[in-house]
C-alpha cells in the first residue's frame, strides 16, 4: 500500500505509514514483519516493527527526532552560584572589617602613623567593599561591582575571596547590569 502523503509503500496491513506517519486507508490488522527483516519492539505498543520504520504503523508512535532543543534540559534563569558568592564575600568582609578592630583591642595598632595601622586601614576599606558586593552578588545586580567586592574579599579570608570569585565570574549571565 502506498501512503497518499509521501509516496512511501508500506505493508498491507499498517494503519500509518512507516515514514511519515500520515494515516492510510486499510485498518491494521497487525501480522508480524517477515521473520528475515530486522525488528525492534515499539515502546508504545509492544508490536514487531521494522528496525527503520520512522512511525509505527500500528499504533502511530513517532521516533523521529524532535527539534534539538528539547533534548537539552533547559539550563534555569537563576542558579545558586551568585547566592553562594554573596554569602562568601559577605562572611569574608566581615572576617576583613573585624580584624583590625581586633588587633586594635590588643593594643597593636598605633594608629595611622605606621605601617601596620595603614594595613589595618585598607583592610576596613577592602572589607566594606567585600559587603557591598555581596550584597550585590545576591541581588544579581551590576556585576562589575560583585566581581571588586570577590577582589576585596580576596584580602580577608582568601579561601572564602577565591571561591567567591570564581562563582561570580561563573555566574556573568544572572546578572542585570
Amino acid at each position: 500500500m502506498r501512503c497518499t502523503k509521501c509516496g512511501m509503500y508500506n505493508s498491507e496491513t499498517a494503519s500509518f505509514c512507516h515514514s511519515c506517519g500520515g494515516e492510510l486507508a486499510l485498518g491494521p490488522q497487525f501480522p508480524e514483519p517477515a521473520a528475515g527483516a530486522r525488528q525492534r519492539r515499539c515502546v508504545a505498543c509492544g508490536r514487531s516493527i521494522i528496525w527503520d520504520a520512522n512511525v509505527c504503523p500500528y499504533c502511530g508512535k513517532d521516533y523521529r527526532f524532535p527539534p534539538a532543543q528539547s533534548y537539552y534540559p533547559h539550563t534555569p534563569d537563576k542558579t545558586a552560584k551568585p547566592v553562594v558568592a554573596g554569602i562568601l564575600m559577605i562572611i569574608s568582609g566581615g572576617i576583613t572589617l573585624l580584624s583590625p578592630f581586633t588587633y586594635g583591642a590588643f593594643g597593636f595598632v598605633g594608629g595611622l602613623d605606621n605601617i601596620f595601622g595603614m594595613i589595618m586601614a585598607v583592610m576596613v576599606v577592602a572589607g566594606a567593599i567585600s559587603v557591598v558586593g555581596g550584597i550585590l552578588a545576591i541581588a544579581r545586580k551590576y556585576f562589575m561591582l560583585a566581581l571588586l567586592g570577590g577582589i576585596a574579599a580576596f584580602f580577608g579570608f582568601w579561601l572564602l575571596g577565591l571561591v567567591a570569585l570564581i562563582l561570580i565570574a561563573l555566574s556573568y549571565g544572572e546578572f542585570k547590569s
